[in-house]
């Protein structure tokens, strides 16, 4: 392979990373911010009221895009081997 070809696989995977991450972020992100606000206007401070809400909401992102992630992967995985077969013809 050559450098521009290496460095256009390279883009590729961190991009991909990106799509496949972003879902997690954002639902822990937004769930954050919920429970900060919530704990800010009650002035209560409780760890698991902040760990556990962000957990089932990764736990519920998980459940309904999974599928969606698994075929991104697989579809990553497949052209890869196939550029890496047509590389050592």
């Amino acid at each position: 392979m050559t450098p521009p070809e290496i460095m256009l696989a390279a883009r590729h995977v961190l991009i991909l990373t990106l799509v496949i991450v972003s879902p997690f972020l954002g639902a822990g992100l937004v769930v954050g911010l919920a429970v900060s606000l919530f704990q800010a206007g009650t002035r209560m401070n409780d760890l698991t009221l902040h760990f556990v809400p962000r957990l089932l909401a990764v736990m519920l992102v998980i459940a309904v895009a999974g599928a969606w992630f698994g075929a991104k992967m697989t579809g990553f995985a497949r052209e890869s081997a196939a550029a890496m077969v047509t590389t050592l013809e």
